[in-house]
């Protein structure tokens, strides 16, 4: 009985790494959201999202202008090739994830819910902007819609009847900015 040579695949660790750190960074900010408490919801939980998307940034920074292969068997083409529009585009979902990040934390200014160490006082975003906000959620009032709007003037609100907090029931496509 014959067999075929069988080799194992080699793997680009270097140029994998920016996915790495994604999915390690996420797996992370899972696990500390399982634990209770404001403080590791509102500081713990968002910071270790922005360092996440900071180390894929980073590491996709150091495979910058470095096309390759990152799963290849002996003999193959790669099954996965990493190159810098793919980097472009990881450097845009992570930015927009920091962005996101830092526009989900709520107005604890004085004019909002009155914690003075997190008043928010920077330039308005460029990009479009829309808030939204279910009537009907048990965690956060829909007053807060009201705040975010009168510090985001430029920014549009769309006020859901029915939803709670985590947007249930409400389809995708309304949630989408309009194009």
């Amino acid at each position: 009985m014959l067999l075929a040579a069988v080799t194992k695949p080699s793997i680009d660790w270097a140029g994998v790494s920016p996915l790495i750190a994604l999915l390690g960074g996420s797996i992370v900010v899972l696990l500390a959201g399982l634990l209770r408490g404001r403080f590791v919801r509102e500081q713990i939980v968002p910071f270790l999202t922005i360092v996440a998307f900071g180390a894929a940034i980073g590491l996709g920074v150091w495979q910058w202008d470095d096309a390759k292969d990152l799963f290849v068997a002996k003999g193959a083409q790669g099954a996965l090739r990493s190159d810098d529009l793919t980097l472009m585009i990881l450097f845009i979902v992570a930015v927009t994830g920091i962005g996101a990040t830092l526009l989900a934390v709520p107005d604890w200014g004085p004019s909002g819910w009155d914690q003075r160490d997190y008043a928010f006082s920077g330039p308005e975003p460029s990009q479009e902007l829309t808030l939204h906000h279910c009537r009907d959620d048990d965690v956060v009032p829909v007053e807060h819609l009201a705040l975010m709007s009168a510090k985001l003037p430029y920014a549009r609100t769309v006020e859901h009847e029915r939803g709670g907090h985590q947007f249930d029931g409400v389809e995708a496509g309304d949630l989408l900015p309009r194009s």
